[in-house]
């Protein structure tokens, strides 16, 4: 069974995501903390793939298909700190 997530649980998430310097070729962080909160979240099945995708199953609610979600792991190189206005990896 899926458990709700609430804004603060969305917002602490993002959070952590954005902690992580995920730059092109170097997602396994990423892809691991996406894992660990596809687990919290009762996903079944959950792991990642030999090529870095996390995969987890959201079973659809009474007759409903089961719902699919895909996205990018990575982060565009964040450039020259001191042109930031907080540092890019805060969260």
């Amino acid at each position: 069974m899926l458990k709700e997530a609430s804004f603060d649980n969305a917002l602490r998430f993002a959070s952590d995501l954005i902690r992580i310097p995920g730059l092109p070729g170097h997602e396994g962080d990423v892809a691991e903390r996406v894992r660990q909160e596809y687990e919290a979240l009762g996903l079944r099945d959950v792991r990642i793939d030999e090529v870095g995708n996390v995969i987890g199953v959201a079973p659809g609610r009474g007759e409903a298909p089961p719902a699919l979600l895909n996205c990018h792991l990575d982060v565009v190189a964040e450039g020259e700190h001191d042109e930031w206005e907080v540092p890019p990896f805060s969260g």
